[in-house]
């Protein structure tokens, strides 16, 4: 089989849900299907026969022989231990701490596995469909927590060992009133921000969801200085990894960004313009349908199954 018709099982998992598909090498997916993330004890090998269950029903509902399937891409919640294979995230997909994801699925489907960080999967994924392969691109997810990845034009950047930089954990604001986030800190990124955050404080302010609290900024000014928050500290957020990255592109990706990007817009507006710092940003919306996370979960078992070398497309 050419590497242009290779097909690939790919899944994007996160605290909750998980979408698993087919993904050809061009980066076109065959067919998908999301279903519930399994947590608590065993929640691990639970998506180990689940995963496996989906992809052969979906390679069976479009008619292709599952022996055509010639490995699997995973882009998890992270942290993630890319060398070992392994969730290492007791926090938003609680009962997966230091589960090898990777080499489980390679064990009980016959086949290579890549796992790595959805962060990673969601900017690979954008990078091929819209043909950045030279840009700066820094990418955000919000979702149950915070995922952030950075492509320089190159490839993807690494922090030191096997671990994903977690971006999502910089300091935004003191967190006066907040509980400490998992990491140990009061007033970082994740905990502030991301859609669990959001929502908690939210209710907090009276509100059932943060969905309500965004509706409702023109006629209720709590809900209009709610917001006004938010964007502070995501703005605090944008400058910092922007004033260290220098991107030209920052996407937002994610369940709360699908309904909210002008919150980011806003956000993105309240950086000062100095370009001894930050250079131009353009901030863009993810790609619509959520599906780029799959298509780069797919690219991590291609380049390995093709041979090619490091994070560069």
């Amino acid at each position: 089989m050419s590497s242009s018709t290779a097909l690939y099982a790919a899944a994007d998992i996160g605290g909750t849900k998980i979408y698993g598909g087919l993904v050809r090498a061009d980066g076109t997916e065959v067919a998908g299907q999301a279903f519930s993330t399994p947590l608590g004890d065993g929640s691990g090998e639970k998506a180990v026969q689940m995963l496996l269950q989906v992809w052969r029903h979906l390679a069976h509902k479009k008619g292709i022989a599952w022996e055509r399937v010639q490995g699997f891409g995973l882009a998890v919640a992270g942290p993630v231990d890319i060398q070992r294979q392994t969730v290492e995230n007791p926090y938003t997909l609680p009962g997966w701490e230091h589960f090898p994801l990777g080499v489980r699925l390679q064990q009980e489907g016959k086949r290579p596995a890549v796992l790595d960080n959805d962060a990673n999967g969601a900017l690979l994924g954008e990078i091929a469909l819209r043909k950045w392969q030279n840009k700066r691109v820094l990418m955000l997810t919000f979702g149950t927590g915070i995922g952030a990845a950075f492509y320089d034009g190159n490839g993807l950047y690494r922090a030191e060992g096997a671990y994903h930089p977690e971006m999502g954990h910089i300091l935004v604001a003191g967190g006066e009133g907040e509980e400490p986030c998992y990491c140990g800190q009061k007033g970082c990124f994740e905990n502030l921000c991301s859609g669990t955050a959001l929502n908690r404080r939210a209710r907090r302010y009276g509100f059932s969801d943060f969905d309500e609290a965004a509706g409702l900024t023109k006629e209720n000014p709590q809900a209009a200085a709610f917001l006004q928050t938010v964007e502070q500290e995501m703005s605090a957020g944008l400058w910092s990894l922007c004033t260290v990255f220098r991107p030209q592109i920052v996407l937002g990706g994610g369940g709360v960004m699908a309904r909210h990007f002008p919150v980011l817009q806003r956000a993105a507006n309240r950086i000062p313009q100095n370009r001894d710092f930050t250079g131009p940003v353009q901030v863009q919306p993810a790609s619509p349908g959520g599906k780029a996370p799959l298509i780069g979960a797919a690219m991590f078992i291609h380049r390995k199954l093709s041979g090619k070398d490091g994070d560069s497309l």
